[in-house]
């Protein structure tokens, strides 16, 4: 079901350049239940090979990355107005990249659950900032969610030096780290 998101992406990239808002808010909306029903058919039916989970991940990126081109293409003012805040969060998102093709060799696809639910929160704010306006408590509430995602990854990379695959949480990681080290000193 990755290929069918993927698939969709230059779907929804010419309903945004033809002008169709509404059409192009409902493709993203839709391609991205297809993310839910993807998770559920690979854990009923134990599909989750590595390489799937790669290609989940690349489909996930892609598909919210066009998601924010079409937030940018018909909400252009709005993104103008805040775009220090944007542009703090893309250098802190290209920074975990770049943090993590040089320990990985990789991206990092933890699959925390903050990562899951700011994936959540970006995908509802981007459809319903298109299919009417964005909100401003909305806009500054998917901010935080991301960047607290984007910081628990950098801290996660910065803890792992080996990839370490799924992991639920940064807290219970660091929680870990700290219960195996052995030194409680305060």
């Amino acid at each position: 079901m990755p290929v069918v998101r993927l698939i969709s992406i230059p779907f929804i990239l010419s309903l945004a350049i033809l002008n169709n808002r509404y059409a192009t808010a409902l493709l993203f909306l839709l391609s991205f239940c297809t993310d839910a029903l993807d998770g559920f058919i690979g854990r009923t039916f134990h599909m989750n090979s590595r390489r799937l989970q790669r290609l989940d991940s690349i489909a996930d990126m892609s598909l919210l990355s066009m998601g924010f081109l079409a937030f940018v293409f018909f909400e252009y003012a709005f993104v103008i107005t805040h775009i220090l805040s944007l542009s703090i969060l893309l250098a802190l998102y290209i920074l975990q990249i770049v943090f993590a093709l040089k320990r990985y060799g990789k991206t990092s696809s933890f699959h925390t659950i903050a990562a899951r639910f700011a994936a959540v929160v970006q995908t509802i704010f981007i459809t319903y900032s298109l299919f009417y306006e964005p909100r401003l408590t909305f806009y500054y509430f998917t901010m935080g969610v991301s960047l607290f995602e984007t910081l628990g990854e950098i801290t996660l990379i910065a803890l792992y030096r080996e990839y370490p695959g799924h992991i639920n949480s940064v807290f219970l990681s660091l929680y870990n780290k700290y219960r195996t080290s052995g030194d409680h000193s305060a």
